[in-house]
């Protein structure tokens, strides 16, 4: 999707937000009982608006870091990071 908090006049508006999600995934025909994986800085907050209003499977997302000797549940806050860790570790070892 073209949006995210960046994209908002208010980087504090979880409800204006959440709209704009349903708006975009409704017209990607999305289903209210669709799966949809929340994660991201203000996932935490987000996600009890979007089941109100519409995504009743909607959950947070915590991002798996794989570390040497271990797998750890990260915030949701981190998953751009574990993402391009990953990458990187996949790329360069």
């Amino acid at each position: 999707m073209d949006i995210g908090m960046e994209t908002m006049q208010s980087k504090h508006n979880v409800d204006s937000m959440a709209k704009g999600i349903v708006s975009k995934s409704t017209q990607l025909k999305w289903e209210k009982n669709d799966k949809v994986l929340v994660c991201g800085a203000v996932a935490e907050a987000i996600t009890p608006v979007l089941k109100s209003l519409r995504f009743n499977q909607a959950e947070v997302l915590s991002p798996m870091l794989k570390r040497d000797h271990d797998i750890v549940a990260t915030k949701p806050l981190f998953a751009n990071a574990v993402g391009f860790y990953t990458i990187g570790r996949a790329i360069y070892g």
